[in-house]
């Protein structure tokens, strides 16, 4: 199919990769899930096989690092204080705001919606996402 001018649609932009002829052989390879949760686990224990507390305290400890150095960018820039900011008011992110973030994440994912302001809409039904 080629676009008006007789210009492809698709074209590569990278060599194609080798073929690779490794073989899936399942548990026996040694891949995959080790030490799983029992089946009437909470689901907090699967949400730490993702997160552990160490990466989520990673998350918050760079979060905070870029909010601080945008504070100080945007005060040099602009020589006062902008929306960005405020951030600085409201005080730095803690885990548990993070991991509020991260739910209203999944949620959001797991309940679909025609549009993003759809979520925050508290006129068909109590939004838990503006709870949060």
């Amino acid at each position: 199919m080629a676009a008006p001018g007789n210009q492809p649609i698709w074209f590569r932009v990278f060599p194609p990769e080798a073929e690779q002829d490794t073989p899936f052989h399942g548990a026996a390879s040694g891949h995959g899930p080790i030490r799983m949760p029992a089946r009437d686990s909470p689901p907090i224990i699967y949400f730490y096989l993702l997160f552990s507390l160490d990466l989520i305290k990673e998350f918050v400890k760079q979060t905070n690092r870029y909010a601080s150095d945008l504070y100080d960018r945007t005060r040099l820039q602009t020589g006062r204080f902008s929306r960005k900011c405020q951030w600085r008011k409201e005080g730095k992110l803690t885990i548990s705001e993070f991991k509020a973030f991260l739910g209203v994440l999944f949620n959001m994912g797991l309940n679909r919606k025609s549009s993003i302001k759809e979520y925050w809409n508290r006129k068909k039904h109590v939004s838990i996402y503006s709870m949060v």
